[in-house]
């Protein structure tokens, strides 16, 4: 554990690497139980037709789970002995993949999957100091992942971890002085992201009109639409930036730079500025963007789609808007096929072939025009958010680590 100087007026005396009388304990000797679960074979419904609360690592939002997507019966856990029930006020972590770190608190008692680790606390750690204090090192946990497509950290590295921590009464202080900090800042985060929820709105609001207008004509996508097949090969030293997609139409993010010898197998093909991009992999969850001046002269691998409407026929903003939209959303599922978990890729030629609405040029101008002012509001609000965000971070992190001193705040 890193050790922190004496810091002026925090109240707290050091001694080392911790503050004078708090103890290090081993997550496994500080918790009653720690234990994961199981899937019940998932090609029949028989075992999912309960009211058993079963907790994946999508229901980890570090909040309460009081409900999950599905759940199970008595006979899963007769017929799966790994599936154990886990009481009230537990800690989940995630354990597999982009999702490790990622925590919830059990408002009720549950079973779970095999990615998620549940630990239930004793009279040595309070549940919710226990669980500001994961969320805390969640790079450090992430680090912790081994393995290739899909890194994890086992229950074995979890259980092991070395958490240090004041006595019992201090944790309750602790986290209570952080429930009420943290929800502040929350709130005010809730606030700057309602006016992106109500854009929004609008925006579907105002594609059900277009869709709907009198204009409006069904035309197959591939008449109005091309692939930009902007492919090349990637020279050995050079670096490039390649790009990866949020679900939910949540917009780009960009991956390490990364020289032309490292970027593996894949093929590569430059992204321009107003292309339309669609996720192969997972255009079912809503992976969909519009590029903009961020993303010009990224890179995206063959697994990515970008595509452009022809000029004065269909605008490129309007067909992000439409495959937002209750239509598009559709008509994505529709095209993705597969049934094992997640591994639904896009068929991209039979979506080429469905009709989408085209409404007049006019009205396609206006859902641009909002789509355009919807990025430049959320550009605007992403910079007080994430100073927020880290604002929240930091103050859990001294909190817990005995930085500063709440026991009389």
């Amino acid at each position: 554990m890193k050790a922190y100087p004496k810091y002026k007026n925090s109240g707290i005396e050091w001694l080392g690497e911790i503050p004078v009388g708090w103890e290090v304990y081993k997550l496994k000797h500080a918790c009653n139980h720690v234990g994961s679960g199981t899937t019940p074979d998932s090609t029949s419904n028989e075992y999912y037709e309960g009211d058993i609360l079963w907790v994946t690592t999508g229901e980890l939002r570090e909040s309460y789970i009081v409900d999950t997507t599905k759940k199970v019966n008595q006979k899963a856990l007769a017929n799966f002995s790994a599936l154990r029930f886990h009481p009230k006020g537990s800690i989940l972590i995630a354990m597999y993949g982009a999702t490790i770190g990622r925590l919830g608190i059990l408002g009720k008692e549950a079973v779970c999957n095999q990615a998620c680790l549940a630990l239930s606390c004793n009279n040595i750690l309070f549940n919710k100091y226990l669980f500001y204090l994961l969320l805390s090192m969640r790079d450090d946990l992430i680090k912790l992942a081994s393995g290739g497509g899909q890194p994890n950290v086992n229950q074995e590295k979890l259980s092991s971890l070395r958490l240090s921590a004041p006595p019992l009464p201090e944790q309750k202080a602790i986290a209570t002085f952080l429930d009420r900090e943290t929800g502040t800042i929350d709130n005010l985060i809730a606030k700057q992201e309602q006016m992106i929820v109500l854009l929004e709105e609008k925006r579907q609001a105002l594609i059900s009109h277009a869709v709907n207008d009198k204009s409006t004509k069904l035309v197959r996508l591939g008449r109005v639409a091309y692939q930009n097949n902007r492919f090349f090969t990637p020279e050995s030293e050079v670096p490039y930036k390649p790009l990866g997609m949020y679900n939910k139409a949540r917009g780009f993010f960009q991956k390490e730079e990364t020289v032309g010898k490292d970027l593996g197998e894949s093929d590569f093909h430059w992204i321009k500025n107003n292309d339309f991009v669609i996720s192969g992999q997972f255009a079912w969850e809503g992976a969909v963007g519009l590029a903009g001046k961020t993303e010009n002269n990224c890179i995206a691998s063959h697994r990515y789609y970008s595509l452009s409407g022809n000029k004065q026929i269909l605008d490129n903003a309007y067909l992000y808007a439409f495959f937002t939209s209750p239509f598009g959303d559709f008509l994505l599922d529709q095209h993705s096929i597969g049934s094992a978990g997640r591994n639904r890729p896009l068929n991209i030629n039979t979506l080429l072939k469905e009709e989408i609405s085209i409404p007049s040029i006019e009205l396609q101008l206006e859902v641009s025009k909002l789509v355009h002012y919807e990025k430049i509001i959320k550009e605007k609000i992403k910079v007080p958010i994430d100073l927020l965000k880290e604002k929240r971070s930091s103050l859990i992190s001294a909190a817990v680590t005995g930085k500063i001193d709440v026991r009389a705040k």
